[in-house]
């Protein structure tokens, strides 16, 4: 018998242990081979696919690729742990470091070609259902013709073939730094009593409620500037939540004499203390890896499934666009309108003038002038807030567009601006701030400062025709039909920026979002996979010290069954906890990403975590029937 094939020996007797990992390392090289076998495709080179889309591509092999690394890494690792006392025990029947390392690394080598040959394989099955989905998304008449790339193969098997090469390579350096004594010591090493800070307790709380209290009043417009400080407080908070707050709440329970004596809590949560300390890290991980997964695929698939919601709510006007008062389409609009067979059920036309000033340090420069009885047109018309009313030498700012909530704010005290219109300058007081969609957002409506209406009279009078700008907008019985209509104003005007609309901002929503449903999907069930089989490893790391516990429990009087409820709900915590905490920052982070629509959308959020928790409890059920069959059965 060689080492090798002792090393496949071992790879069979470890088979429960291995199989978790195995299964997660064919996912990770399928989908690698997917998206490979995708980028050698003939179809891009015909450009038939968005620039964005390949972009993303490149994104998932990224991300996959340094996945599998991080991933394959640690699980290694986590094998090995779980090891150390085998290779001792191989050392003490007189096999050296030498061999020892070698046949460490042949299992590992093993397991990694079976992976990435039955990876592969599935690739190659399922990459004709792949193009399928592909084209889906893409809206293609035709799908993408099936065409099996060979650089694709070879890339993806030499790739996670050099991977696991270097990985049992490193692992063989861990290994021959260990002693004998050392392989042994960890084993009958007595653990320490775990303790917590009271004010890193309170650092916990602190920074997870910064964090959400942040996260539920940010506006859209602060939201990348917010992502960066929301972010650090809620990995802190986490962390010290997993390996402080914990640690707290097991002790309050001990302290709660009438709970802790009660059946088998004295037990469970006398064990509970030091699991979830040991875990502290593999549970942050599991978390922050749930969170992220419910997080991106709800986001995705919230706005790819209420598009037209979004739209509609950013877009209040079917079909808008803007025009100098020398290049109107006066007649031209109702005929192509009469063309199409569209009914009109509203429409307004307004004009605004070019006007320069810095309303606040951070408004722009440039925006435009339009009259108070125009603004209550739109007030009326697009929102529920209600009319104002401006004297002589009083203005009032407005921002229109989907970053900011309806409101109309009191200025006080009012400030003095100046702002200049051609070459002529103009004092007044700003007295309100007007927020929400008014009209449908572009450069000409965006930031806009209302004065009365014979100021704004005088200065139409005297402004140059070029700073005046016509904006129209109209809505139809089915703004669905209208994009033939839109179509032809672009023409027209020879400017597509000019012309907006409800179609539009419906067509860039479905073109942005479908792609990232698309690859959130593959990605999210990586990081699923990869969060379920981290916790399976770290179970099997525990094997040994559970089964000395259950032995103890049996010397007790303890019986199988209850004895195997305690180990089952020791285990449902360990699965449960992660998910109930990604559900709580995934819920604030969808609230802080819906800011497109008025309210935030539960459905979709609801839909995608109650088939997270379908998924979980299959993979609870099976990890934790192995898992106790495995210990209890010693």
């Amino acid at each position: 018998m060689n080492l090798r094939s002792l090393a496949l020996k071992n790879v069979r007797f470890h088979a429960q242990s291995y199989l978790a990992y195995f299964l997660s390392c064919s996912f990770s090289v399928w989908m690698f081979f997917l998206y490979t076998s995708l980028l050698f495709h003939p179809v891009l080179k015909e450009k038939t696919i968005p620039s964005q889309f390949v972009a993303l591509l490149y994104l998932v092999e990224a991300i996959v690729a340094v996945f599998s690394v991080l991933f394959i890494g640690y699980s290694l690792s986590a094998f090995l742990r779980n090891r150390k006392r085998d290779i001792g025990l191989m050392q003490v029947l007189g096999m050296s470091v030498n061999q020892v390392t070698r046949m460490i690394a042949w299992e590992n080598l093993w397991v990694g070609s079976a992976a990435t040959v039955f990876g592969i394989g599935l690739g190659i099955v399922f990459f004709k259902l792949f193009l399928l989905g592909v084209s889906a998304v893409l809206g293609f008449d035709t799908p993408i013709p099936h065409v099996l790339s060979v650089r694709a193969v070879l890339l993806t098997g030499i790739g996670f073939g050099i991977l696991f090469v270097f990985l049992s390579w490193r692992n063989r350096i861990m290994i021959s730094k260990l002693s004998i004594a050392d392989l042994f010591r960890e084993a009958v090493q007595e653990k320490k009593k775990p303790t917590f800070s009271v004010w890193l307790v309170i650092l916990s709380l602190v920074c997870i409620g910064g964090a959400y209290r942040l996260a539920l009043t940010i506006t859209a417009g602060k939201l990348l500037q917010g992502l960066v400080p929301i972010l650090t407080l809620v990995l802190i908070g986490t962390y010290l939540g997993f390996t402080q707050v914990s640690v707290a709440a097991i002790h309050l329970c001990e302290k709660a004499t009438s709970f802790y004596y009660r059946g088998k809590n004295l037990l469970l949560i006398s064990q509970l203390r030091y699991r979830l300390r040991d875990n502290a890290r593999i549970l942050f991980i599991v978390s922050i890896l749930s969170s992220m997964v419910l997080t991106s695929v709800s986001v995705c698939f919230t706005y790819y499934l209420q598009a037209e919601r979004a739209a509609e709510d950013q877009a209040p006007y079917h079909v808008s666009w803007h025009e100098s008062p020398n290049s109107r389409l006066d007649g031209m609009v109702e005929k192509w309108i009469h063309n199409e067979n569209l009914t009109v059920t509203a429409e307004v036309e307004f004009p605004v003038i070019r006007a320069e000033s810095r309303v606040h340090d951070f408004s722009p420069t440039t925006y435009h002038v339009i009259s108070n009885a125009n603004l209550n047109q739109l007030l009326q018309s697009s929102t529920g807030l209600p009319p104002i009313q401006l004297q002589p030498g009083q203005v009032a700012f407005v921002k229109s567009g989907g970053a900011w909530k309806e409101s109309i704010k009191q200025l006080s005290p009012e400030s003095t601006i100046t702002y200049q219109v051609g070459t002529q300058t103009y004092p007044a007081k700003l007295t309100k701030q007007i927020e929400g969609v008014l009209f449908n957002e572009s450069d000409i409506t965006r930031f806009m400062l209302v004065v009365d209406d014979d100021t704004f009279q005088r200065l139409a009078n005297t402004a140059p025709s070029t700073d005046q700008v016509i904006v129209h907008g109209y809505r139809f019985t089915d703004w669905k039909q209208v994009e033939p209509l839109i179509k032809e104003l672009q023409q027209q005007i020879g400017n597509e920026y000019a012309v907006n609309g409800t179609y539009p901002v419906y067509d860039l929503l479905k073109k942005i979002f479908a792609p990232l449903m698309f690859v959130s999907l593959f990605i999210g069930l990586l990081f699923f996979l990869a969060s379920g089989s981290i916790l399976y490893f770290k179970l099997f790391t525990e094997l040994p010290v559970d089964r000395r516990q259950m032995r103890v429990l049996d010397k007790l009087g303890i019986r199988k069954k209850e004895a195997g409820s305690i180990l089952g709900w020791q285990i449902r915590l360990l699965f449960f906890i992660p998910f109930v905490v990604g559900i709580c920052h995934s819920a604030v982070a969808l609230k802080m990403f819906s800011f497109f629509f008025q309210t935030p959308v539960w459905g979709t959020f609801g839909a995608v975590a109650g088939i997270y928790l379908g998924v979980l409890l299959l993979y609870y059920g099976w990890t934790n029937r192995g898992y106790t069959q495995t210990v209890l059965n010693q």
